[in-house]
């Protein structure tokens, strides 16, 4: 008796308001489309997502991998990267919101960036950015604390 599997696929468009967004080439045009993603999103509670970014570093998809609470969202780091496999992206940007408004990455923030960091390394598939959502605005980690990044995956 032969077993028969099936594998699910999945394509991700990218829905933002101005077409030159796509060019994710620094971390405030990163920040412009992250964004319009949170347009759409309930920002009373927690998302964490990513952006899918070419050899160009042009974003051409984005998934919100994860919603949590109002004050935390559990990550399981493997569901990042097989969506980034799966896409054959190039590079990666993380996004994550903060509903209380802080506009400071937390302990966990930086904590969770250097593990993907150090798995993108691993993967060839390199996290150049780790954007957090506050109040309307945006910023970056790499902006905030370089160090994380320091000597690899520059945008």
């Amino acid at each position: 008796m032969s077993r028969m599997f099936e594998y699910e696929t999945y394509m991700v468009k990218l829905a933002v308001n101005e077409p030159d967004y796509k060019a994710a080439t620094s971390p405030d045009v990163a920040g412009n489309i992250v964004k319009a993603i949170y347009d759409n999103l309930d920002q009373s509670q927690e998302h964490l997502g990513v952006l899918f970014l070419n050899s160009k570093m042009n974003c051409f998809g984005f998934k919100t991998n994860f919603a949590g609470t109002m004050n935390a969202c559990n990550v399981d780091v493997r569901l990042i990267f097989s969506g980034a496999l799966t896409m054959n992206a190039h590079a990666l940007v993380i996004y994550h919101n903060h509903p209380s408004g802080n506009p400071e990455f937390s302990s966990e923030d930086y904590q969770l960036t250097k593990r993907l960091v150090e798995i993108g390394i691993l993967l060839n598939i390199p996290v150049v950015d780790h954007i957090l959502y506050y109040r309307g605005d945006t910023r970056s980690l790499r902006t905030t604390d370089a160090t994380i990044f320091e000597g690899r995956n520059q945008w």
